[in-house]
């Protein structure tokens, strides 16, 4: 009798501590309009976990830029070829991964945010499965690529060495899924420096093996060996990652250890999972379009296309930094966050003011052709706008991210870019004539139709309904396999878990 007291008191002190747990959402809906104050600390902790999220994004582009560095004196065939290796690596499986691990990107914030570290731990755990699963068939693209390519159109001789690039890619394809979940598991905690110097020795690695692989050729593989580099480099990283881990012991408050629950629950991170795919790969993949559209108009266009793509990737790594540190705050306190896209339309305007008045002297720096500088700088204007527009855009991509809500951005994705932007950029250039011009005026048109769509949306978004989704989640995943087990949820207080938790709101 004595033991099923204690037993009792046990289980009353368990239900209590998850009570309070999911409560923390409660706790932040009742500051949802703070004072100036509070928008200047939020301000400053976006900007402090947004900034090594920046360095770690801008250092992990240069190592696009050292491939075509290193195969630049390789003849036009190479570079395409590398490109065109590099485009449909991109978006048959970087795009791919990023989307999926979106989910985690939710649900670690919102666990984290409830004082649930057991849940963070699962949440991983679900990501790690998924994209060992999506590598499969990631796999098998990127093996066939030669033929894909073929069965586009692509010369052979291109579609050939973009195809052994993809190949020699899948060395790093576990590397790239481990660590893209490490990141966004970290990311919800609000640990952002590891991958700073994670990436900047990835950097080194990849610098001395492009002069070797590539520039020296001393494999003899030719410049597609350039993805071997790539893969070492990302391997690296991770190893980087996984021992600032270990040293630091910033796993210790969260990893619990595999655990057969993470089984659980599959069928709400694939919702999330498939929703941020299509968010994220719909963007990505329209970029990819525009740029083979562009291949239509001839050398100098294509040309000053890549230059012009470049530029935008290089101005959206503050935006995807900023997107980063909002969805790890929104997803922990559920706040609407406005000040950060405050912050971005700040950071936005300065570059793109500093672009369109460097115009000339930007455009000069990566071409001594002069049809090609010129048409870069006069497309820059045009250019500059839409920076603004799509760093908001992703910004607020961030915001629907950390409250659970891809599938918002999706369906205005799928608005934005394929029902406007692309078909209003095939209009403007090529029946009536504006070149690339008119397919940036598309994609400016493209985003300013997302900033005004998600940006109503939120406005209007009802954030305590928010918490208590958040809630509900926190309550569904706190009854766990063990508790089923030990027909804890056969008692009363176990059946009224959900319905107490909602009403703490």
């Amino acid at each position: 009798m004595h033991e099923e007291d204690q037993e009792s008191v046990s289980d009353e002190r368990e239900l209590k501590s998850r009570k309070e747990h999911a409560n923390a959402f409660t706790e932040c809906s009742q500051c949802r309009q703070p004072g100036s104050e509070a928008l200047v600390m939020e301000g400053a902790e976006v900007v402090k976990l947004g900034a090594p999220v920046i360095g770690s994004l801008a250092l992990q582009m240069g190592l696009s830029f050292t491939i075509f560095l290193a195969a630049r004196e390789k003849g036009p065939a190479a570079l395409a070829g590398l490109g065109l290796g590099s485009m449909y690596v991109n978006v048959t499986g970087t795009s791919l991964l990023m989307g999926l691990s979106s989910a985690l990107e939710t649900l670690a914030a919102h666990f984290h945010g409830a004082q649930q570290p057991r849940q963070v731990s699962l949440a991983l755990q679900r990501a790690m499965l998924v994209l060992a699963a999506a590598s499969i068939p990631i796999a098998f693209l990127w093996w066939s690529a030669p033929d894909i390519l073929q069965l586009l159109g692509v010369e052979w001789e291109v579609a050939r060495l973009a195809g052994r690039f993809c190949r020699f890619m899948l060395i790093g394809l576990p590397s790239m899924g481990v660590l893209e979940a490490l990141r966004k598991y970290l990311q919800a905690q609000g640990i952002m420096k590891p991958f700073v110097y994670a990436s900047l020795a990835a950097n080194v690695v990849h610098l001395v093996g492009c002069w070797l692989l590539v520039t020296k050729d001393v494999l003899g593989l030719g410049v597609a060996s350039a993805a071997l580099s790539l893969s070492l480099a990302y391997y690296v990283s991770l190893l980087i990652v996984l021992a600032a881990c270990k040293v630091h012991g910033l796993h210790k408050p969260t990893w619990h250890g595999w655990d057969r629950e993470c089984l659980l629950h599959l069928d709400e991170f694939l919702k999330l999972a498939l929703s941020g795919v299509g968010m994220i790969c719909l963007e990505w993949w329209c970029f990819e379009i525009v740029t083979l559209g562009a291949a239509q108009l001839g050398t100098t266009v294509i040309a000053a296309q890549t230059i012009m793509f470049n530029t935008t990737e290089l101005s959206f790594m503050v935006s995807l930094g900023l997107s980063a540190a909002v969805s790890a705050r929104v997803g922990n306190a559920l706040v609407s966050s406005l000040v950060t896209v405050a912050i971005c339309c700040l950071i936005s305007g300065l570059l793109s003011v500093v672009l369109f008045v460097f115009r000339e002297q930007w455009a000069k720096s990566f071409s001594c052709d002069e049809e090609v500088w010129q048409l870069i700088a006069s497309v820059i204007p045009i250019q500059a706008s839409f920076l603004i527009l799509d760093s908001l855009c992703g910004v607020l991509g961030g915001i629907l991210r950390g409250c659970g809500k891809q599938h918002i951005g999706f369906l205005f994705n799928i608005l934005s870019y394929y029902v406007i932007a692309l078909p209003a950029g095939i209009l403007l250039t090529f029946k009536e004539g504006l070149g690339l011009h008119g397919m940036w005026i598309g994609l400016a048109f493209g985003s300013a139709t997302q900033v005004l769509g998600v940006g109503f949306v939120l406005l209007r978004k009802d954030w305590n309904a928010t918490a208590r989704a958040a809630q509900d989640r926190i309550a569904r995943h706190s009854i766990s396999e063990e508790d089923c087990a030990k027909g804890l949820q056969g008692s009363s207080d176990r059946l009224d878990l959900l319905a107490n938790m909602q009403e703490q709101v």
